[in-house]
């Protein structure tokens, strides 16, 4: 994987084993043949990205929710949900 499909990879989890994350994306995603993978060959690729990567999505990922759904309530800016 090079670093453009494994941060996709890190974007479209859904929470699964890492195995059947890896199936999902490569046929479903990616549409390459799946090969073999194993955990600790992800667990090497994630070593590669900056931790900042995540806190970046993470508010990349509110700004563009707030900004799409503005019917919201909110309390002190932050919109409140159960």
């Amino acid at each position: 994987m090079n670093l453009k499909e494994y941060i996709t990879y890190v974007i479209v989890q859904r929470g699964n084993t890492d195995y059947s994350e890896a199936l999902r994306y490569f046929t479903g995603i990616l549409r390459k043949d799946f090969q073999t993978i194993t955990r600790q060959a992800i667990g090497k690729q994630r070593k590669y990205l900056l931790p900042e990567l995540y806190s970046d999505l993470s508010e990349r990922f509110i700004d563009e929710l707030y900004g799409k759904f503005k019917g919201f309530s909110r309390f002190k800016g932050y919109v409140i949900t159960a």
